[in-house]
C-alpha cells in the first residue's frame, strides 16, 4: 500500500483523462507561485505549473488551481530560478 497524500490529480482536456502528478518543489518567481510537478509514471521529468488561489464569492481562498505554463518568457524565468537554486 502506498501513501497517495502528495498525489495531485489534474484533468487534461485534450486527452480527456486524469493525470497523476507528485509535487516536487515550489518556487516563487516574479511574484507568482509555481509548482514543479513530476508525472507519476515519469519521475525524471519536472513540469512547471503556475499555482493560483481560487477565491470564493465571500473572498476566501478555497483551493489551489494549477495552470500549465506555455508562455516562453514565463518558462524561461522558472527555468532560471530553478537553475539558480542548483548552482
Amino acid at each position: 500500500m502506498s501513501d497517495d497524500s502528495n498525489v495531485i490529480q489534474l484533468y487534461n482536456e485534450e486527452e480527456n483523462q486524469l493525470l497523476n502528478f507528485i509535487e516536487y518543489r515550489r518556487l516563487q518567481v516574479r511574484g507568482r507561485n509555481y509548482a514543479l510537478l513530476q508525472p507519476e509514471e515519469d519521475q525524471q521529468t519536472l513540469i512547471p505549473f503556475r499555482v493560483e488561489q481560487v477565491v470564493s464569492d465571500e473572498g476566501n481562498a478555497e483551493e489551489e488551481m494549477y495552470v500549465y505554463v506555455i508562455d516562453d518568457d514565463e518558462l524561461a524565468a522558472v527555468e532560471a530560478a530553478w537553475q539558480k537554486l542548483h548552482s
